[in-house]
């Protein structure tokens, strides 16, 4: 077995040569391309309070040496809303180092009190894959009215 080091962006060329006890020689070349990709999520802000809007951001980036057709799928955690389509098709990150890249904004459900972990998966026509995920935090403030009173002094 080979193993490719993590972040190898061009093709795998493999040379073998002979030579028999006879003197005779002769060589081989075989070039593979390298298929690969790197996929992030970030979330912003850190901490939303519920009822307020919240950005994801997704990041696919072509670490091989091939172009790649890649279908993008965002899994929304329960409690929040969105208008934004969350599958993305066909969609051409060229090689090497090409980028895509989406926002996809949501509003947190009001009253919602807990984590909400955003899932996104990228697969592609050329056996690719990769996952990522963000979490954050919701919260909720509670505005208490202050009343002053006069106590007659």
């Amino acid at each position: 077995p080979i193993t490719v080091q993590m972040g190898w962006s061009g093709p795998l060329t493999n040379v073998v040569e002979v030579t028999t006890e006879e003197g005779a020689t002769g060589a081989y070349t075989e070039t593979t391309d390298v298929i690969g990709l790197m996929v992030t999520k970030q979330a912003h802000p850190d901490l939303v309070r519920a009822g307020a809007q919240l950005i994801y951001t997704v990041c696919v980036t072509n670490t091989g040496s091939v172009d790649l057709h890649a279908t993008i799928t965002d899994t929304l955690p329960d409690h929040v809303t969105t208008t934004q389509s969350l599958v993305w098709a066909s969609q051409d990150i060229t090689a090497p180092g090409g980028v895509w890249t989406q926002q996809v904004i949501v509003t947190v459900e009001m009253g919602y009190i807990g984590s909400l972990t955003n899932k996104v998966q990228v697969t592609t026509e050329e056996s690719a894959m990769g996952t990522a995920s963000a979490t954050v935090c919701a919260n909720y403030c509670i505005y208490l009215p202050i009343i002053f009173k006069n106590s007659g002094s």
